[in-house]
């Protein structure tokens, strides 16, 4: 399992959510929670870009083996210029930068000024070769056929209109140039715990929180229709047996507290969720499968 490699630098750095304290009724709702889960089209006003910043940094540690897939799909040579959207703090800009040598040049852009600001200061010895800039995947202001290549990464699972930012990365695209976006599918996580109706009511839970929850199955048809060639599909299921990585990425707690204050879910319920999810960890039985897509084509 590719991410079991990383299981000691993650309990290293993040510490294993107390989640069995107090009973779900007890628990205030929590706002950084649904902000993580909704928000991330528009960082800059919840006024906590710091967590989103967090939180981007410790999904790009577990995410690296798939991120590196979807950098080799872009089929990337010495000296061609690239666009990432929705580049966050700047990480996979600076590893496209390596990809594409010295005489290449990486644009990275970013709705939020916040995550901008802080690609740029991680970024500031790179020099001329990366450079980062606001603006809206749905709008870009490039003009057209800027590019060799084009990439968005769990980017159109945000968007208002999915199909309008694909179009805006096809346009700002050469001929022949590669479109890459790698995206999740909500609608096909998977939790291992022993009652099914609350696990599918706290999933789908999960799935409302986000505008596009199932973009990972519509991303092949969505380039097909749009016009692109050769589109190529890699499903890559991500399984995870260690809870405090898991928990890195899906807040079992966070969800717990939106269905029950919701109604969704009753809090005994969700209190007993918990602790089922909790003894499975501790016997080694503990399970969460999310489910990326990677999909890229021609222009």
């Amino acid at each position: 399992m590719i991410f079991l490699s990383l299981r000691n630098l993650l309990r290293r750095n993040h510490r294993r959510p107390q989640l069995f304290k107090r009973r779900v009724g007890d628990w205030p709702m929590s706002s950084i929670y649904k902000q993580l889960t909704t928000q991330f089209g528009n960082v800059d006003a919840t006024e906590n870009a710091d967590s989103f910043i967090s939180f981007l940094d410790r999904a790009t540690a577990i995410l690296r083996p798939s991120k590196e897939s979807g950098y080799e799909m872009l089929r990337l040579r010495e000296g061609q210029h690239v666009l990432d959207v929705g580049c966050g703090p700047g990480d996979d800009a600076r590893r496209l930068a390596e990809l594409v040598g010295s005489n290449g040049f990486v644009m990275g852009v970013d709705s939020s000024k916040s995550m901008v600001e802080e690609a740029r200061r991680r970024g500031g010895t790179l020099g001329r070769r990366v450079e980062f800039a606001v603006a809206d995947a749905q709008r870009l202001p490039m003009d057209d056929g800027m590019f060799d290549a084009c990439r968005a990464e769990r980017v159109l699972q945000h968007v208002e209109v999915p199909s309008l930012a694909l179009s805006q990365m096809i346009r700002v695209v050469k001929s022949g140039g590669r479109v890459m976006v790698a995206d999740a599918d909500h609608g096909m996580a998977a939790i291992n715990a022993s009652d099914r109706a609350t696990t599918a009511s706290i999933l789908a839970t999960f799935q409302r929180n986000l505008r596009n929850p199932w973009i990972g199955r519509q991303l092949p048809g969505l380039f097909r229709v749009a016009g692109l060639k050769e589109v190529e599909t890699r499903i890559v299921p991500l399984s995870f047996t260690d809870f405090g990585v898991a928990s890195t990425l899906v807040d079992f707690e966070g969800l717990a507290r939106q269905a029950t204050q919701e109604g969704v879910v009753a809090a005994a319920a969700a209190s007993q969720w918990l602790l089922d999810l909790e003894t499975l960890a501790k016997s080694g039985a503990f399970l969460l499968v999310l489910m990326g897509f990677l999909v890229a084509g021609y222009k």
